[in-house]
Formats: C-alpha cells, structure tokens, sequence
C-alpha cells in the first residue's frame, strides 16, 4: 500500500542498478533535482523586461553516506562508478509498494571523502557524490500499473 501523509525522509534512498536496484550503504542524505534551463528571447520591443522562453531541462541526484568499505555500493564501489566514467541506472524511491519511483541513467560526476576532525569528539568519516542524468528519466508510478512519464 502506497505510503500516505508526509513521507519519513528515512524512506527515501536512492539505488542503483536494474530494478528493485541496491540502496547505498549507510545514506545519511539523499537529494533529486530537476532543472529548466531557459533561453533569452529579449528584443527591442521588451523595454525593461528580459523575456525567456523554456530550453532545456537536466535533473541530477546527489546524497551522502558513512564511509563503509563493505557493504552495498561501498565507499569503493561508488569511487569506482566516477574514476571509470561509469553510466549506471539509478532509482530515487522508498521501498514501499505503491510509492512513485524516479529512474533514470546517470553518468557519476563526482565523489569526496571527509574525515572531519575535532579535539575531543569521534566523527564518522563521510562521503559525498553527484550524479548527471542521461536524456530523460522516468516516474513510475507504480500504483497503476503501465503509467509512465518521461520528463
């Protein structure tokens, strides 16, 4: 059953391979973002006003996660994904059935490691990454079945 009300932002994770994909070990944050470009159509007849007109549209999905050599999409694996230049398919969704489910590939464009430190105080070491979609991507919304948008 489809999760109802405000959704527990634990839920959220994102996943990478084939569907029901494999979620990243140890999320601590998880974030999708779809962008409009627009294009600049301003002429003489606009006085004051910049015009524009929808361009191009990108969506990117970034999240952090605990350092963890073992484990689903370790630390390692992740790295991997960028230093190979690696396109996989990944999934932004919760694990509920019925829930929608943003996918799509990806090219991984970025990974960061941080070990803060702190007299005095433990921290967990931390690892962040950023992804690029590749064309289009797709909600699932998977509470009626064949429904399917491409944005």
């Amino acid at each position: 059953m489809p999760t109802t009300g405000v959704i527990n932002s634990k839920l959220m994770k994102l996943y990478t391979g084939t569907a029901p994909g494999t979620a990243i070990t140890c999320q601590t944050d998880a974030s999708l973002s779809v962008t409009n470009e627009t294009r600049d159509i301003t002429c003489k007849d606009s006085g004051q006003w910049k015009e524009s007109l929808y361009a191009q549209t990108s969506w990117e999905i970034s999240g952090s996660a605990l350092v963890s050599w073992d484990g689903t999409n370790s630390a390692e694996e992740i790295s991997a994904f960028v230093l190979g230049q690696t396109t996989t398919t990944v999934a932004f969704k919760t694990a509920i059935s019925g829930d929608p489910i943003w996918s799509g590939s990806v090219l991984w464009t970025s990974f960061e490691i941080s070990s803060p430190s702190q007299e005095g105080q433990a921290h967990q070491s931390t690892r962040d990454y950023r992804t690029t979609g590749r064309k289009h991507k797709t909600k699932i919304c998977t509470d009626k079945p064949k429904r399917i948008r491409r944005f």
